[in-house]
């Protein structure tokens, strides 16, 4: 989110805002500036290598009390990050005028010739433009632009034409959910509702699902999910029993010999009314736990399965 300051400060330069960042040129220099918390960052991309003369000249910033922290990019050295710490009262945007105005000037003086080159390591061209990726604006070539994109595309291909593996994936998640059951059996055993197993459900068919390698696009999360709701609905019913056969057996003191009895009075005590109505209620609660789990996974598996988006801005 840009606040009113940073928004003040891209009408005084002509920057672009993209909600997050305000960036743009001044001089030959490229400037990215966007709020953290309590503080302003600038980002500066110079035409060129620093020189100790010009690295000394930029923190003498820091030294003025302008600045709160310079860090020179260890992975590239014509790029330096400011920090401007602001306090309950809100930084004056003057500051940071006054701290740009004069850098970028400095550095125009000094090599009016140079030109901003690609973002990118081990690339030098100069014919840039200011490419959107992920939501960060940065100048790239064009080829550079293009290699993300043609990456994700082959990527995209390759997924296309490799076998989905659905079928095998839904295998390994009904086998993988079988622990979830042990544990409804568990906590039935103990007297507790295991309806909480509901939640661990969608991880067990999801691990199981990649185990198989199975194809995990939108069609492979939607069958992990109904996989963890079949199972919900299904560690609910047999905890329930387990539980209803313990409590037989206890009542009645029937021996183990005589276990076999118990599950047939097992049986048709759950097929009771209420009994029904006792069991519908685990089960609600066992899928209301499951759904929590595959909302909140669901939403970090797409963040994951999406393309990546790089467009010129």
């Amino acid at each position: 989110m840009i606040f009113s300051g940073l928004k003040k400060l891209s009408k005084i330069y002509g920057f672009k805002n993209n909600g997050t960042f305000i960036y743009g040129m001044v001089k030959n220099t490229y400037i990215v500036i966007f709020d953290g918390n309590k503080h302003k960052n600038v980002w500066f991309r110079f035409p060129g290598q620093l020189d100790e003369g010009d690295k000394i000249k930029i923190e003498s910033w820091k030294k003025r009390g302008f600045v709160k922290k310079i860090v020179f990019l260890e992975d590239n050295a014509i790029s330096v990050e400011m920090n401007f710490i602001k306090y309950i009262v809100p930084f004056n945007i003057k500051k940071i005028k006054e701290v740009i105005d004069d850098i970028t000037n400095y550095i125009f003086k000094k090599y009016p010739e140079r030109q901003i080159v690609c973002s990118e390591d081990d690339c030098s061209a100069d014919a840039v433009v200011i490419y959107d990726s992920g939501g960060l604006p940065l100048p790239r070539c064009r080829a550079c632009a293009e290699k993300p994109r043609n990456r994700t595309k082959a990527l995209y291909e390759k997924e296309k034409v490799e076998n989905n593996n659905y079928i095998k994936g839904v295998i390994y998640a009904l086998f993988f959910c079988i622990p979830g059951i042990l544990f409804n059996i568990f906590f039935a055993m103990l007297g507790k509702i295991a309806g909480i197993c509901g939640a661990a459900y969608y991880r067990l068919a999801r691990e199981g699902f990649l185990e198989a390698k199975g194809k995990f696009n939108k069609i492979g999360i939607a069958l992990v999910s109904f996989v963890s709701l079949l199972f919900s609905v299904f560690g609910a019913y047999v905890g329930f029993f387990a539980y209803t056969v313990k409590k037989i057996i206890i009542q009645s003191e029937i021996k183990s010999s005589a276990f076999k009895k118990a599950v047939e009075i097992a049986f048709k005590i759950m097929r009771m009314p209420e009994v029904k109505k006792e069991i519908t209620a685990n089960i609600h609660i066992s899928l209301v736990f499951c759904g929590i789990a595959i909302i909140f996974f669901t939403i970090k598996d797409f963040q994951v399965v999406k393309k990546i988006k790089i467009r010129k801005i």
